[in-house]
């Protein structure tokens, strides 16, 4: 224990913690107040509630989740073509990239798929998916 607290006062230049045996400001040499036992505790903390989280359901003419769905099933040549239109909609969407990438790279299109994955990254380099 001594040697962790002069490890602490030498390396980080403050006092040694309150309460450490050897320490010189230990609460063991300044007790402290007596608390009187006839005063009641005081009230709990009320927790605060979080708020309920807002789900929006997916949009099932969404050409990006009709594509996830077929993914999800492991049918990538029918979700190539939904995240084709997905990218159509919107081309800065590197959601529906990567996911046509994946698709593209289990249906041993590498070229594809790393022209997909090329995109995501220069769209969004610091995401998850880039």
């Amino acid at each position: 224990m001594a040697l962790y607290s002069n490890f602490l006062q030498i390396n980080s230049g403050r006092p040694p913690c309150p309460g450490r045996p050897g320490d010189s400001n230990s609460r063991a040499h300044h007790p402290g107040p007596t608390p009187d036992p006839n005063t009641p505790p005081p009230p709990p903390t009320p927790t605060p509630t979080p708020p309920a989280a807002t789900i929006t359901p997916a949009d099932p003419n969404d050409p990006y989740q009709q594509g996830l769905t077929f993914y999800d099933k492991g049918d990538y040549k029918n979700a190539v073509p939904k995240f084709d239109l997905a990218i159509k909609q919107n081309p800065n969407r590197t959601d529906a990239s990567y996911k046509r990438g994946w698709s593209q790279l289990n249906l041993n299109s590498y070229d594809l798929a790393m022209a997909d994955f090329d995109k995501v990254i220069a769209l969004a380099p610091q995401s998850e998916q880039g």
